[in-house]
């Protein structure tokens, strides 16, 4: 199977989930650590990240655009909870939460991997492209292949320092 057939088949790629446990969701690393010092310093975070909604609170994200997996006796049904959130949705998506944060749209930054993310990378002010497939490395403005979300921060001009002195971690 080839990276445009998972392109164009959001929900296939769902049913091959069927009858799977349920399991904790597990964040990449770095994605606590990137929330908290993002909550610390004076920025924004309306960008549709991988988490799923149940969990946005957790996570301090006030704005969610994800598929929620339906889960009936711990067990994955192969079906959706709401609407399908494929690559024009992301995009949307971003355009939708600047809109209701206020940010200009050339202010806000989005994070992807795969082809599903081009759109919103190419709608922000700063695209990156994080542990990506090659076309996603050439579309967006810089990449990073490195194991921690949180080297995100750099890329904002965000120093330690700054987190430190905010009051993050």
């Amino acid at each position: 199977m080839t990276q445009d057939w998972f392109a164009r088949n959001p929900r296939a790629r769902r049913d091959m989930l069927y009858g799977a446990e349920q399991r904790r969701v597990i964040d990449p690393d770095g994605v606590p650590e990137l929330l908290a010092s993002l909550a610390a310093c004076p920025v924004h975070k309306p960008t549709p990240l991988p988490s799923l909604p149940a969990r946005a609170a957790e996570l301090g994200i006030g704005y969610v655009a994800a598929n929620e997996l339906e889960i009936t006796g711990g067990k994955l049904t192969g079906r959706l909870s709401g609407p399908v959130i494929d690559r024009a949705a992301k995009a949307d998506a971003l355009r939708r939460f600047a809109a209701d944060a206020g940010v200009p749209l050339s202010q806000t930054v989005a994070v992807g991997d795969g082809a599903n993310d081009l759109d919103m990378i190419a709608a922000a002010g700063l695209g990156i492209a994080f542990n990506a497939k090659p076309v996603v490395r050439d579309a967006a403005d810089t990449s990073l292949s490195v194991p921690y979300l949180d080297a995100i921060l750099y890329l904002l001009g965000i120093s330690s320092d700054d987190v430190a002195d905010a009051g993050g971690l």
